[in-house]
């Protein structure tokens, strides 16, 4: 009676292993002969020892660089064994790209009497040096295509930059809820050794950046300092090398090692340039506070951690606006050592010899805020993690955790009547538990006024977004508070694909405040709408 339970046990215990169906595993040298290529003189394909996800050997795809006169499309294709396709939600892929290039490939998958081009199709952006492995949703199939006669897998890409070498292996398909088991320990070895490689000199890179540092660390605080940023920056990639060497690599461990190795790739500028920030604040009567202060122009996107920055350190800060004008520049603060809590920064009204006021409430002291990007996309960015992009100006102070920069944006308008002439006043930063640090601030308004709008009639396109823009139902609020914003920087309000008549009531308030440039009436290629008043 005991043996039952434990054979259907068994039994589920194996469907589960091998519950997913295998189209390709490059197991057989029959197997990738079975796959045809468009320019057969031009490209390659190959059974391979490297870099198989699944058993021991892979399905190696060449192509050389594109020149004039050569195959425009490199492309290869084959029959899949298992035509029905009904019942299953995924297919699998994975590729690894050896290259320091990130291709990107097309697959197309049809059956045999819809041309493959109208298909299902699906692009790969391949990583650089690296693997990946895809999951292609299958409910995207054209209704043309008939899933349960499923009879080619089409791959292409287009003029290939630089030479391609790609590995293919484990192509399967799953249904709904099943999960594939990772690659083996042969394979996380040979990606760890390329993970490796593509680090380069990186024993080059710290000596750069050790040579940088003991140049900056006038003092022995800043020497120690400097040593321990050192030993930080090259336990990752020590750490990889040791779990290689040890077998002790798995798929998890080695993402995590490569992500605090791109990281401590550009982690040697950022060092650097905090280090500069410290010696040249610690030059100014107050270099002793837990904050470190610099500036920045409103040009500059100051990132808060990881990638490199460039500061200036000063004592005072001065500033020219025409009357009419605004303009901006940034305070970047950073702590010392220990986290920094309820920071702000402030201005009160600046004043000139002649006795004019600039009032403070003409002066915005904002906190920046960030938006953090995920994934590395195809195409070439410098780093993928927080990047500066709101202004928060509704935000009081805020907490600085250690090794951040939290920038500041000061924005400050001169009226249309201001008199001119050179007001001076202070900035204060300040910090729970520390001394306030102050700064100088001038502010030159010259004799001249910049009109109430552009004088170029631009043509510029305004979505009107309002899920994003405090919601459909605060619309009739929000939309003035937009054409307002917009105006104030020369940018016109108005879509040039607007389907119907513009909003009049915008049209009036900005004609009202002597602001209205050039509007859309009417879009050629929406003509024909019902909305009353568009004739």
């Amino acid at each position: 009676m005991q043996l039952l339970p434990c054979l259907l046990v068994l039994t589920l215990l194996l469907s589960v292993a091998c519950a997913d169906t295998a189209l390709f595993d490059f197991e057989d040298e029959a197997e990738v002969s079975t796959w045809t290529i468009r320019a057969a003189t031009q490209d390659n394909l190959v059974q391979s020892s490297q870099f198989a996800t699944s058993g021991a050997t892979s399905m190696l795809f060449t192509t050389p660089v594109w020149k004039e006169g050569m195959e425009q499309w490199p492309a290869f294709e084959g029959k899949p064994p298992v035509a029905d396709w009904n019942g299953f939600d995924r297919l699998m892929v994975d590729i690894t790209n050896p290259d320091e290039t990130r291709h990107f490939l097309v697959l197309y998958v049809s059956d045999s009497k819809v041309p493959f081009r109208n298909g299902l199709n699906y692009r790969f952006d391949l990583p650089q040096r690296g693997f990946k492995r895809y999951f292609i949703p299958l409910a995207n199939f054209p209704e043309a295509v008939n899933r349960g006669d499923i009879s080619i897998l089409h791959f292409f890409t287009q003029r290939p930059e630089a030479d391609m070498h790609l590995h293919f292996d484990n192509i399967r398909l799953l249904k709904p809820g099943e999960t594939p088991g990772e690659p083996g320990p042969a394979f996380v070895e040979q990606l760890g050794e390329l993970f490796l490689a593509s680090l380069g000199d990186f024993g080059q890179v710290v000596t750069d950046c050790r040579e940088a540092l003991y140049a900056l660390a006038e003092t022995p605080e800043l020497r120690q300092a400097a040593d321990a940023e050192l030993a930080k920056l090259s336990s990752p990639v020590e750490a990889a090398r040791a779990a290689l060497e040890t077998g002790g690599l798995t798929m998890v461990k080695l993402d995590e090692f490569k992500a605090q190795a791109e990281r401590a790739l550009t982690a040697p500028e950022r060092v650097v340039s905090e280090f500069k920030l410290r010696r040249d604040f610690s030059r100014l009567p107050q270099g002793d506070s837990p904050m470190l202060v610099g500036f920045a122009s409103s040009m500059e996107k100051i990132l808060p951690r990881d990638m490199p920055f460039d500061l200036t350190v000063s004592p005072a800060v001065s500033i020219d606006l025409a009357r009419n004008e605004k303009e901006s520049f940034q305070v970047a603060v950073m702590p010392r050592s220990e986290a920094l809590t309820q920071v702000e920064v402030s201005i009160g009204d600046l004043k000139s010899d002649d006795g004019d006021v600039f009032s403070a409430a003409n002066i915005d002291c904002d906190v920046v805020g960030y938006v953090e990007t995920k994934k590395r996309p195809p195409y070439k960015v410098p780093y993928v993690g927080w990047w500066p992009d709101p202004i928060l100006d509704f935000l009081g102070p805020v907490d600085i955790a250690e090794g951040d920069l939290q920038t500041f944006w000061v924005r400050l308008r001169a009226p249309k009547d201001q008199a001119p002439g050179v007001y001076k006043g202070t900035m204060q930063v300040s910090a729970e538990g520390a001394e306030p640090l102050s700064f100088d601030l001038s502010v030159k308004v010259y004799s001249f006024t910049l009109p109430a709008h552009t004088p170029l009639p631009t043509a510029i396109t305004f979505f009107e977004r309002k899920d994003q823009m405090g919601g459909g139902e605060n619309w009739q609020t929000m939309k003035f508070k937009y054409a307002d914003f917009l105006a104030d920087y020369y940018i016109d309000y108005d879509s040039l694909y607007r389907a119907g008549p513009p909003d009049y009531e915008i049209v009036t308030r900005l004609h009202d405040q002597g602001r209205l440039v050039a509007f859309n009436l009417g879009n050629v290629f929406n003509a024909g709408t019902k909305e009353d008043g568009f004739d």
